[in-house]
């Protein structure tokens, strides 16, 4: 067996390895349920992998293809993994340029003993996908009958034998619920659409009905007849829809309009023109209204075999339009997709679409997602880019069929994003959402957080501009990336309870789930806020992953003011964006942080400082919590521009589930979510900034702060009590406070030691106490991601750095060394006041400014020598010199960045000074 490593996988998988899977796959499936457990998945696969497989890599190989966390991997989910692990499709020039694949079906080599009892007896010569929410397809065969699919499972559902003759043609009536069916014995019939009860019927027509076309206008049906004479019939359909059985059809105009047979016809109404297609190598465009008239007018002529220069017509099979790109795109007998401007009566196409081998049979436009995509009569499609006008994937159907080995009916389903292929039954070939992968490494935009997976050992980051990277911890290298992950602004991150997805969101209000591992984009998740993104209220600014009893829910909150809540439930890749479950309204400004508290408690909070305990099972507001009164009016004249929000939530789940809190007015909140009662609130001493991260160790023994200024504090709080009215200064000790990044951090995470470095790493005391000893991630918008060492005394040591502009990062490293450890800069503590404006220079504050400053930000008492302190602010003028350049260097970025960046809001002023003792307040809440 060859060796295969689960990073290349995809790379280095052949033909006869997969067929070796396939059978290790079956055998191992002994219950004939189709999936395999992870005992059954490293017992099926370990000896076709290779020996170099251990258990513990087969182990995490299943985690990565299990991204649904059901215990379970079919055929399915491994063979996509495969495939889009491998850069998604090996055929694709440019894989970069779209970011849609087409998924495996189960192989059909032997259908199943249900499918071939429903199968029709005689190939299928229409597919026809009805409209959304229906969930129905129609297939009508050479053995004269009409079949009802669901097209999600491709149950069979009904069948009606229309004819003895073959059926040629399907059309929907969407107005009136009613199905046309075309036989080539020259009659017409029409069904209920729900019970597919014949309702009419006209026989004994001029030529045989080869394709039909349906649509409603001026108060009744329409239908569109193409026969095998080259002529093209317009019908009118009347009738009462509640009493079916009256329906009345009658013919309105006849026009010859090709001199073989009619391949396909239809209407579009924003071009008010009927478009056939034909074997004589045209395709024409009429005006409807005049063809009526019986005023016989082509606006355009297309050859399709490409003008003057042919010596012959080729026959043309298929078309279709687009209304976004203006473009009719036509195919047939030559190997070419052809694309014509339909205003123009010039003999050459725009452009084609070379590719395939054979005939193109069908061509589809996915209109949503600027695809295209054309089959051939060699049982291969081609995805094709419309802006790029490249091929993307080609599939190759291997399936045997009978009692002709070809696929005779092809449709395309938008609302499940599907393209449906037939031969006796109908086969479903979903379009999945795979992110593009990144040309470079590492980051280049702000980074809005960086995650650690515990089961993989890896670092997961992604930034603004939608590229996710996953790192491997132990030695910084990039295991993985793709971007595009949102077409707009990504603005949060999260991963699900198990580790195994990834969830992002952006300012398009669209909440995306990912198999971070390959690309691979599981369900969309939207809101009515989504939908409009144009209006401005759809980002979404902070993101969560819940687990309550059996139930898993996501959450999110935004500029929407509402709590969005999604059961997590599984959907087909590439379907239709799933709404949320439920929407709780309460916050009265923009919701910017959330966090969950067992067993049942939800915690938000607003752009406005207001902080909703929520009971997560009914909807309600147990609580409400709100920052106190400002001290003086030139504080609450601060707060009043954009210094209330709350930007970080945690619950201490080891100190009798504390709600800790912290914003932009650099307060640190402690609050009894029980019975909604303050604990504690002291400023943090963050010279100014605002707090925009939180983190905390599992025994919630340390915290840490991060700041718009890229500054991290350490702080004891392992002697803290969830006690309100009880003096807490002693207990919340800071130990440490260091410059960590260059602009503000984005996100902090405590990473258990153990799992990060792996076992009996290291030698000797030093090793022994960096083992013991937390690390701690912190990801900033200077598009660093960086690992600290913080030891017993506080004392934080850089273990490694990954990630910044350009993809650049330092060599492999080791975190179990210590050797290769660097001192954190402390800030240097400023024992002088000093107020420093945003463009840099430098005041003296007078005793008479001073003292009216609450204490907490001014430091010293009255009683203190104004000489005495005017020769402290003299002393430190160099270092001050040097902060006043910084801090208006950085405020000048945080002002540009506006009222709703992570920075805080907007800061008018900043200070450096020594807080001296602070003087505790009580927070106010309204239960």
């Amino acid at each position: 067996a060859r060796d295969v490593s689960p990073r290349s996988m995809g790379d280095a998988m052949n033909l006869h390895q997969l067929v070796e899977l396939r059978a290790a796959f079956e055998q191992a499936d002994v219950d004939g349920g189709g999936s395999l457990d992870v005992e059954e998945f490293i017992e099926a696969f370990g000896s076709v992998l290779g020996r170099n497989m251990t258990r513990e890599k087969l182990a995490l190989l299943f985690m990565k293809i299990d991204a649904n966390s059901d215990g379970s991997v079919d055929w399915d989910e491994f063979i996509n993994f495969v495939l889009l692990e491998n850069k998604a499709a090996a055929n694709a020039p440019d894989a970069g340029s779209s970011s849609f694949r087409f998924a495996l079906p189960l192989p059909q080599g032997g259908n199943s003993d249900r499918s071939e009892r429903h199968a029709h007896s005689g190939m299928v010569e229409r597919l026809l996908v009805l409209p959304r929410g229906l969930d129905k397809c129609v297939s009508g065969s050479r053995d004269g009958t009409v079949r009802v699919w669901h097209t999600g499972s491709l149950a069979h559902l009904r069948t009606v034998r229309v004819s003895e003759a073959w059926v040629s043609g399907l059309a929907y009536f969407e107005r009136s619920n009613r199905i046309a069916v075309s036989s080539i014995d020259r009659s017409l019939s029409f069904l209920d659409g729900s019970s597919l009860e014949p309702i009419g019927h006209l026989g004994g027509l001029e030529a045989s009905p080869l394709c039909l076309s349906a649509w409603h206008k001026h108060g009744c049906d329409r239908l569109l007849v193409g026969d095998d004479v080259g002529a093209v019939s317009l019908y009118a359909a009347e009738g009462d829809t509640a009493a079916q059985s009256h329906l009345r059809v009658h013919r309105l105009q006849r026009d010859l309009r090709h001199d073989d047979w009619v391949t396909k016809v239809c209407y579009y109404d924003d071009l008010n023109a009927l478009v056939s297609a034909s074997l004589d190598g045209t395709v024409k465009i009429g005006d409807l209204e005049r063809a009526a008239r019986g005023c016989h007018q082509e606006l355009v002529e297309l050859e399709r075999s490409g003008g003057a220069s042919s010596n012959a017509r080729k026959g043309v099979y298929s078309f279709d339009w687009s209304p976004t790109y203006r473009l009719l795109a036509a195919s047939g007998v030559e190997r070419l997709v052809s694309l014509w401007n339909p205003y123009t009566s010039s003999d050459r196409p725009l452009g084609t679409l070379a590719g395939h081998n054979a005939s193109v049979s069908e061509v589809f436009y996915h209109h949503q997602q600027h695809l295209l995509i054309s089959c051939s009569v060699d049982k291969v499609a081609k995805l094709w880019d419309l802006r790029m006008q490249r091929c993307l994937q080609t599939i190759h159907d291997d399936g045997v069929y009978r009692p002709e080995d070809r696929l005779s009916a092809f449709a395309f389903d938008e609302a499940r994003s599907q393209l449906l292929t037939a031969a006796t039954a109908p086969r479903a070939w979903p379009l999945v959402e795979t992110a593009m992968r990144a040309a470079t490494a590492g980051h280049d935009a702000p980074v809005i957080a960086a995650l650690y997976n515990v089961n993989f050992a890896q670092v997961v980051s992604g930034d603004e501009s939608g590229r996710v990277c996953v790192w491997d911890l132990s030695d910084g290298s990039l295991a993985f990336r793709f971007h595009a992950a949102h077409g707009a602004k990504m603005t949060c991150m999260s991963f699900d309870e198990a580790g195994r997805r990834l969830l992002t969101s952006g300012n398009d209000g669209v909440v995306r789930v990912w198999n971070f591992s390959n690309g691979q984009c599981l369900k969309a998740l939207r809101s009515e806020a989504s939908a409009e993104s144009s209006s401005g209220h759809a980002e979404v600014s902070c993101l969560l992953f819940l687990l309550e009893g059996p139930y898993r829910h996501i959450v999110a909150g935004g500029w929407s003011r509402k709590v969005l809540v999604w059961k997590d439930t599984r959907s087909v890749p590439g379907g239709v964006p799933d709404d949320p479950d439920r929407e709780l309204a309460g916050h009265a400004e923009d919701i910017t942080a959330v966090s969950f508290g067992s067993p049942n408690l939800l915690a938000t909070g607003g752009y406005d400082g207001v902080v909703l305990l929520w009971n997560l099972d009914s909807g309600v507001v147990r609580h409400s919590l709100a920052a106190p009164a400002a001290a003086t009016p030139r504080e609450d004249e601060a707060r009043r521009v954009g210094q209330r929000a709350v930007w970080r939530l945690l619950f201490l789940g080891q100190r009798s589930q504390t709600l800790c809190a912290c914003g932009a007015d650099g307060w640190l909140r402690f609050w009894n979510p029980k019975d909604g009662e303050a604990v504690w609130e002291q400023h943090a001493g963050h010279e100014g900034e605002g707090l925009v991260a939180l983190a905390t160790d599992p025994a919630n023994a340390l915290l840490f702060t991060g700041d718009t200024a890229g500054c991290i504090k350490a702080w004891d709080v392992s002697r803290f009590v969830n006690v309100p009215r009880l003096d807490q200064s002693a207990a919340i000790v800071e130990t440490y406070h260091w410059s960590a990044h260059e602009s503000s951090v984005s996100s902090l995470e405590v990473m258990p030691r153990r799992s990060a470095t792996g076992t009996g790493a290291g030698t000797g005391t030093s090793a022994a106490a960096a083992g013991a000893a937390p690390l701690l991630l912190s990801a900033g918008a200077d598009a660093c991601i960086k690992v600290w060492h913080v030891a017993e005394d506080g004392t934080p040591w850089l273990a490694a750095t990954f990630g910044g502009p350009s993809g650049g990062h330092p060599p492999p490293w080791a975190l179990h060394d210590p050797t290769q450890y660097r001192a954190a800069a402390p800030i240097v503590p400023q024992r002088a006041k000093a107020e420093v404006t945003t463009a840099g220079a430098l005041e003296v504050p007078s005793r008479a400014d001073a003292g009216d400053r609450p204490r907490d930000l001014v430091g010293g008492s009255s009683g203190e020598d104004p000489a005495a302190l005017r020769a402290a602010r003299l002393t430190s003028r160099g270092v001050m010199d040097v902060l006043t350049k910084q801090k208006a260097e950085r405020a000048g970025g945080a002002l540009a960045g506006g009222r709703r960046g992570a920075a805080g809001g907007i800061m008018h002023r900043l200070h450096v000074h020594d807080l001296g003792p602070v003087t505790p307040r009580t927070p106010r809440c309204n239960s």
